[in-house]
């Protein structure tokens, strides 16, 4: 595997911002799931304090605050990448609402702990967002270790949403290896197994010549291993679905395969919220 500061500082993460309509399904889908009110709309979030944990360039950031959160903090393993969210926030203006970003492994207590003490942050948190976290996840103790410090930083009632591998991708591998093939930029490919967790290298590609730009490793854990691991560590799963697009967008022009890999059941990613019953 390639190491992790290598993975995610790659400029090639640019490609996703060529694919907004993918991108904002996935800030719908969390924004709508976190908000009261279940809706996407102005101010949405208002008053929250959320973590957006692996914030990478800050985008999910500045979403967030524009719906209203009056805090928001981003936690992210790679410092370039924090350093470009800082540079890329510092250009918006969000009056009354303020944010931070901090270099942590989010899977880590030390270091995460190290940047948001309970001494300031236990139970501090409204709600928490993470987009493509739990999927670097190797193995059910670190995951478990992430949700464990989401408790502590959660407050009672407060709700966690996330996107993460389709874990349909483990038992229906060839379906999206199909559906990814043609004009995706996200390439489900050798599929494999570590430690009993069910594995799929992604390659993103240039859509006009389908040249692989880099590769990573997801980790696919079944519905059952995240209700067992959250459980484990006071919280319960009251949602999970694939991605949901916005009704105003027309997807028409989009081919069939686009539109199934980015909103329904076999959307490549899937969204799981979780709500925190027991302080651990």
């Amino acid at each position: 595997m390639v190491d992790a500061d290598e993975v995610y500082d790659v400029e090639m993460y640019n490609i996703l911002k060529e694919n907004p309509i993918f991108y904002h399904c996935h800030e719908y889908t969390i924004i709508k799931g976190l908000s009261p009110s279940k809706t996407y709309s102005q101010d949405c979030l208002s008053g929250m304090k959320i973590l957006d944990l692996a914030c990478g360039q800050g985008r999910e950031i500045g979403h967030l605050l524009e719906k209203g959160a009056q805090e928001v903090i981003g936690l992210d393993i790679s410092q370039e990448m924090v350093e470009t969210a800082k540079k890329l926030l510092s250009h918006i203006e969000f009056p009354g609402r303020k944010f931070s970003v901090y270099r942590a492994d989010c899977f880590s207590s030390q270091e995460v702990l190290s940047v948001l003490p309970l001494s300031e942050y236990q139970c501090y948190f409204d709600a928490i967002s993470a987009f493509w976290l739990h999927c670097c996840a190797q193995n059910l103790e670190r995951l478990s270790e992430g949700f464990l410090l989401c408790n502590k930083l959660l407050k009672l009632g407060g709700e966690m949403a996330f996107i993460t591998a389709n874990p349909r991708v483990a038992t229906e591998y060839e379906t999206f290896r199909e559906l990814t093939s043609h004009d995706f930029f996200a390439i489900l490919k050798n599929p494999g197994n570590s430690n009993g967790i069910p594995t799929s290298e992604i390659a993103f590609v240039d859509l006009q010549t389908r040249e692989e730009k880099f590769v990573l490793i997801a980790y696919i854990y079944s519905l059952e291993q995240f209700s067992m691991v959250l459980g484990d560590n006071g919280f319960e799963m009251v949602e999970s679905s694939g991605f949901e697009a916005n009704p105003e967008f027309n997807l028409n022009g989009f081919s069939e395969q686009f539109r199934a890999l980015i909103c329904g059941e076999y959307s490549e990613g899937y969204y799981i919220k979780a709500r925190k019953v027991i302080n651990k």
